[in-house]
This record gives structure tokens, sequence and C-alpha cells, in this order.
């Protein structure tokens, strides 16, 4: 029995078509890296140019040029391990949803304008004051506190 393998030379696409079939596998890794770039740009940007951004602070990347910590929040109480520190937030908390990260891994989303917390622990602690905006969190200010023994 003689056996014989056929194959067909000609192609069913053009010469360009061919291109785009070879590179295929480049041509779209390129295209998702450019999206990438272009994307990376504009969320590191400031978006001035937007409408609408005159209010809202750019997350990625943001740093509070001057604390305004200390304008809506006070502390007081002994700042000492066990000892209770009472905060009172100076916020409409009607008119816009804040958080305080309390510098030891715990978030406080803020429902009423003065609340309790206590240190276990010594060190220093760096306190901060966001607000929800849009569905993200923005920085509104900090402030490093110490808790000794």
């Amino acid at each position: 029995m003689d056996v014989k393998i056929y194959t067909q030379n000609q192609s069913i696409f053009s010469s360009s078509h061919s291109f785009i079939f070879r590179y295929f596998e480049y041509i779209l890794l390129f295209l998702v890296a450019a999206t990438g770039l272009l994307c990376s740009a504009f969320a590191l940007s400031n978006n001035a140019g937007l409408p609408g951004n005159d209010h809202y602070r750019q997350v990625v990347g943001y740093e509070a040029k001057k604390s305004d910590f200390d304008k809506y929040v006070k502390i007081t109480g002994d700042k000492k391990i066990g000892s209770t520190l009472n905060f009172e937030i100076g916020l409409d908390l009607k008119k816009g949803r804040y958080v305080m990260e309390m510098g030891d891994g715990r978030r406080m989303i803020l429902t009423a304008p003065s609340f309790p917390y206590t240190y276990n622990t010594k060190g220093e602690y760096t306190l901060e004051l966001k607000e929800i905006q849009r569905g993200l969190i923005v920085l509104i200010g900090d402030k490093k506190l110490k808790i000794k023994d």
C-alpha cells in the first residue's frame, strides 16, 4: 500500500493577514502594555483638566501638604498605656462619611461626634483622618501620637 501525504500550499488569507496572525501574540501584548502605561499615567496625574475635580483630591500618590487633623479632631485624656483617650470630631458627620485610622491596625468609621479609645502598648502611632469621596478614601490629615508607659 502506497501512502501519500497531501498538504495544501494555498493560503486562504493574503500576505497582510499572515503577518497579523504570525505576530498576533506580540501585537496583543504590546496593546495590553500600552493600555496599562496610559492608564497608569492618567491615574498618577492630577486630573486638573477634568470637570468636577475641584473639590476632590487624587488618592494615588497623594500626601497632605498641611495636616488638618488638629483642626477637626481634639484628643483629651492621659496618653499612657491602658488609659482611655477621648476623641472629639469637629466635622458634620451627616454631610460626609469619615474614617479614622488609629495607627494600630484598627479603623473607626465615625458615626458619632466623640468616641473613647484605649491603646494597650506603648509606641508612636500615626492617626489618620480620612473622608470617603466618590467611593475613594481621601486623607484629610494625620498626626503622630506617642503613648507612654
